[in-house]
């Protein structure tokens, strides 16, 4: 099966669940496809996209998501999906492997689940956003992936999360620099990854509500590497 092929899959299902059939994004000549899907070692290739990584696309005219490449056994496949239902956007990221994940690919992944659920810890009202952009980074360079950590030095994102409404990338944004506190009511996507330059690329993502508790998640789903 081709990357393309899982991606047309994956759509039809969060067309028949009731998507809208549309991302919106914010931001001057941003696109999004309705899912990307990014497998082995070219996975996590920069785009023009404000991305972590996002994919080669079909096409030089559309250089981003899911490719006409076929998956292979033992390789990373990240599927990064928006639902978005009566226009209200859900972004999440799951990581799956056909057999067992490779330990240098599991030993990121389980980078990028810590961070997830420290970074979420951290953020809550009051909380200044770049804090816990910070905080991602600063956990990440002490796993040894201070080059690698939300793509590939020197074309890394600033940050590890990004509001999420009526648009992708709304704000706040969890980045650097970013004074802002949270608040409740913001809703957030958090989505640590890391890429592995000739290996491969892993991640996790969620959305959450801002409380004041603390975040609330809005998106489910098994944060284990799914291993078909």
């Amino acid at each position: 099966m081709t990357e393309g092929e899982l991606a047309s899959v994956v759509a039809s299902t969060l067309w028949r669940e009731g998507h809208s059939g549309l991302l919106r994004m914010r931001g001057l000549n941003q696109e999004m496809p309705l899912v990307h899907v990014l497998s082995g070692p070219d996975a996590g290739a920069a785009t023009g996209a404000d991305s972590p990584f996002g994919g080669e696309g079909r096409t030089a005219a559309y250089p981003q998501g899911a490719s006409d490449r076929p998956i292979g056994r033992g390789e990373a496949v990240v599927i990064d999906l928006g639902a978005s239902v009566e226009g209200y956007i859900v972004d999440q990221t799951r990581t799956l492997c056909i057999g067992p994940l490779p330990g240098a690919l599991r030993s990121a992944y389980e980078t990028c689940r810590s961070i997830h659920h420290e970074t979420a810890a951290a953020a809550r009202p009051g909380v200044p956003c770049t804090e816990v952009y910070d905080l991602a980074v600063r956990r990440a360079a002490e796993a040894g992936y201070e080059n690698t950590f939300m793509g590939t030095s020197p074309l890394q994102v600033s940050f590890v999360g990004h509001g999420i409404g009526l648009e992708v990338n709304e704000l706040p944004i969890l980045g650097r620099g970013f004074e802002a506190p949270l608040v409740a009511g913001n809703v957030v996507a958090v989505e640590p990854k890391i890429r592995l330059p000739g290996e491969g690329a892993v991640g996790i993502e969620d959305t959450f509500v801002v409380t004041p508790d603390g975040l609330a998640a809005l998106s489910t789903g098994d944060e284990d590497v799914w291993e078909v």
